[in-house]
């Protein structure tokens, strides 16, 4: 498969068409988990921030760089032209920069970003040495001191054999690639030149298994299920302060930082 612009171009397109495959009630889980974390983890808008895709901006229904802090310099990159086309067009406030960018072969400068999000972005390639690729290209491009927020699919994810499974049946929405462990993604870190200073995992619920659930109450519209199966991914979402939150988070999240005077 190539995983190229043409191919996430395409996967907006058809998104356009027919609708966000996610359920409203699941992206306003997942973006309540991500702006827990960053808040947990002293996100600020004191200087120049990066996301490194936009394909939550470009459909609406998880889009999370409107609900996050503003304040600074704020851009916003996808592999995908198409992506950062519409998520530009999807800006509330217009002051989004977003271009269109590969996350191997940055076109910034050194030492540009004081904070860097990068949300389940480096775990779609189909050659999984290009996690160290676009790893080593976050750290030259962050300022010294700047910390960069990043998670990739969970490997220890009780549900992720089914997810395996769904992805060579052709039933995910789009390529999913390498999955990793907190103990690997602490090593891809250290080795491009990170110190990690907190991890965790994020989003507590099986994928399949919510996708399941959203699909059954659109099916029975009756409100008892419907609220009764909300109440319970909701209280999913308290595994994060367990000692199970690797088998059942979605994302491994780490937080990283660039040394201080390091170029």
């Amino acid at each position: 498969m190539s995983l190229d612009a043409p191919y996430w171009d395409r996967v907006s397109d058809r998104i356009a068409r027919q609708g966000h495959y996610m359920d409203a009630f699941l992206g306003e889980l997942k973006i309540q988990a991500y702006l827990s974390l960053l808040e947990r983890w002293g996100w600020q808008t004191d200087g120049p921030q990066l996301k490194t895709d936009l394909f939550e901006e470009s459909t609406g229904v998880d889009a999370l760089l409107w609900r996050m802090p503003t304040g600074g310099l704020r851009v916003g990159m996808d592999l995908s032209p198409s992506i950062a086309r519409r998520a530009g067009q999807q800006d509330p406030q217009g002051t989004l920069i977003c271009l269109a960018a590969d996350a191997r072969a940055l076109p910034f400068a050194e030492d540009s970003f004081r904070y860097v999000l990068s949300p389940s972005t480096l775990d779609h390639f189909d050659v999984e040495s290009d996690l160290h690729v676009s790893l080593c290209e976050l750290y030259r491009v962050m300022a010294p001191g700047g910390r960069l927020v990043l998670t990739l699919a969970n490997r220890s994810n009780v549900g992720d054999p089914l997810l395996r499974l769904a992805i060579r049946l052709g039933l995910a929405p789009y390529f999913i690639g390498s999955r990793y462990t907190a103990a690997e993604v602490r090593h891809a870190l250290r080795q491009a030149g990170f110190d990690v200073l907190d991890e965790t995992a994020i989003v507590h619920h099986p994928r399949l298994m919510a996708t399941l659930f959203a699909r059954i109450t659109r099916m029975v519209p009756w409100r008892p299920l419907g609220r009764a199966m909300q109440r319970l991914l909701q209280a999913m979402q308290r595994l994060e302060g367990t000692r199970w939150r690797y088998a059942t988070g979605c994302f491994v999240a780490a937080l990283a930082q660039k040394r201080e005077g390091e170029r």
